[in-house]
């Protein structure tokens, strides 16, 4: 019993880690698409620094505004795929916490059942 309750740890273990980087990845994505509709606001009523100049933005995202929108809308695009992994990831990790509890009750048949659900839905 000690051997399934490692291996069931390890799964877990490596399901929150795994968890924790789409988190980070969220966040940084979620962050850069404010920046660049930030950008985009900026730059489309003339208010960058220096917009007659080179200034950092438009070096970055070339001479149209409409290159900081697109920024924008790839990484929030990006964003809601990454918050819908953290939901599946979440989602596993639960179901295999459950299923953990059914084999320590000694209930592996009901386990097994919800284990196999679980992965001919994926």
């Amino acid at each position: 019993m000690e051997q399934i309750t490692a291996d069931f740890d390890r799964r877990i273990l490596a399901l929150t880690n795994k968890n924790k980087r789409t988190v980070w990845f969220l966040m940084v994505a979620i962050g850069l698409a404010m920046l660049s509709y930030a950008v985009f606001l900026l730059g489309q009523f003339g208010i960058l620094p220096g917009s007659d100049i080179a200034s950092p933005a438009t070096g970055l995202l070339g001479d149209r505004a409409g290159n900081a929108l697109w920024a924008a809308n790839n990484l929030a695009n990006m964003a809601a795929g990454a918050a819908l992994r953290v939901w599946f990831i979440r989602e596993g990790k639960m179901t295999l916490l459950l299923t953990h509890a059914m084999v320590l009750d000694n209930e592996k048949d009901t386990a097994l059942r919800v284990l196999l659900n679980t992965e001919s839905k994926a």
